[in-house]
């Protein structure tokens, strides 16, 4: 908030913010020991003006953010939400937390062998009484099977 001179300033290239040359280097630090990813501005534009060991952090902290991201999984029962990572190719998972089974496809407690789409139709047809992640879950994937045995 200190008025500086346009020497002493520099723009992101990407997003066209202003940030101050002494300022930046102690605000990336700060914000990687508060474990959280500076987005803006690039790495790449700071690299004259922040130290080696700050940008190697930063780098790391970007790489993680963006992988985390991607196989971030939350468990999907009201009273737990426990956050965990997607291992993959896994359609049922057992939450760490609360100890109960979901699908990691559709996000609602696991319902048995019936395949998503047949257990979203059972939900509507239900009138949608069945909650995502209530107990209901398994009680209608198990009607189903038994209402379609000869």
């Amino acid at each position: 908030m200190d008025a500086k001179s346009a020497s002493e300033m520099f723009t992101n290239r990407v997003c066209s913010h202003t940030f101050c040359t002494d300022c930046i280097s102690r605000h990336i630090a700060a914000k990687l020991e508060e474990t959280m990813a500076v987005k803006c501005p690039e790495p790449e534009m700071c690299g004259g003006l922040v130290p080696k060991e700050v940008l190697e952090r930063w780098g790391d902290a970007l790489f993680e953010a963006m992988i985390l991201k991607s196989k971030r999984l939350k468990c999907p029962f009201k009273d737990c939400s426990a956050p965990m990572i997607d291992e993959g190719d896994e359609e049922a998972v057992e939450c760490p937390s609360c100890w109960r089974m979901f699908c990691t496809q559709c996000k609602v407690g696991w319902h048995g062998e019936m395949e998503c789409g047949e257990f979203e139709k059972l939900r509507k047809e239900a009138g949608g009484s069945v909650d995502r992640d209530d107990g209901m879950t398994m009680k209608l994937a198990d009607k189903s099977k038994m209402e379609e045995m000869p």
